[in-house]
């Protein structure tokens, strides 16, 4: 049971850490590789911030309306339902960027690799990883 919660926690603080950097990283090198003006970059990523926390208000209330209508387990369903809605929004109209193309760039793999080999040889930066997960 308690190595269960522990590593719920641990993918919770994985997936929490990847809901602040990768939409940021998409929006910086889709942003650049369409050539917009530099100057309209910072207005962007305010922007974002200030959808992302009315999104959660948003939600906040949505958690509420569902709880007094279906009871504990409204929020639950409420989410399942918004994740399968993102899920066909995401599929149909997402276009995904891996970087640069251009000859002599790494991929992603030897992206991968190289910050499993920094994990390998650094255990200071392992440790600091997982207690940011925590």
């Amino acid at each position: 049971f308690i190595s269960g919660l522990i590593t719920s926690r641990m993918v919770g603080g994985i997936t929490t850490n990847l809901l602040s950097s990768v939409f940021e990283t998409w929006v910086d090198t889709e942003y650049r590789r369409r050539g917009f003006d530099k100057n309209e970059y910072e207005l962007v990523m305010r922007d974002s911030v200030v959808v992302s926390n009315l999104a959660a208000i948003a939600s906040g209330y949505l958690a509420h309306g569902l709880a007094e209508r279906m009871g504990p387990v409204g929020p639950f369903k409420g989410a399942v339902t918004c994740t399968a809605i993102a899920f066909a929004v995401v599929a149909v109209m997402w276009t995904e960027n891996y970087g640069s193309e251009e000859p002599g760039q790494k991929s992603t793999f030897a992206y991968l690799s190289d910050a499993v080999q920094t994990f390998r040889s650094d255990s200071k930066v392992l440790r600091v990883g997982i207690v940011q997960g925590l």
